[in-house]
């Protein structure tokens, strides 16, 4: 298990924020890794016939190439490992990163 675990967040100025006790994360990057590249895989299947036919029907605008997959990674919040989400979700296959 490759995981992350970020204890009790730090306040703004530097003290412990113990306003609802002593609190803990743990962000397992195997699983995160794993459920990206789900949806990834989910995102960039063949399209179902149906799905090509209404495109069609109504005259829309067919994407060339396969969906390309955009994961947001928010700034670094309390320390949960913004760079190592970030490593994991292109190793699964994302193609954009969003930041914040």
């Amino acid at each position: 298990m490759n995981t992350k675990i970020v204890e009790s967040p730090i306040s703004d100025d530097g003290r412990p924020w113990e306003a609802f006790g002593p609190t803990w994360i743990e962000v397992d990057l195997d699983v995160l890794e794993a459920n990206l590249a789900a949806v990834a895989a989910y995102v960039r299947r063949p399209r179902p016939e149906e799905a090509v036919r209404f495109i069609e029907r109504h005259g829309l605008r067919r994407p060339d190439g396969p969906p390309r997959l955009l994961v947001v990674v928010k700034a670094d919040g309390y320390g949960h490992g913004a760079v190592e989400a970030a490593q994991a979700a292109l190793r699964a296959g994302a193609d954009m990163l969003g930041v914040a």
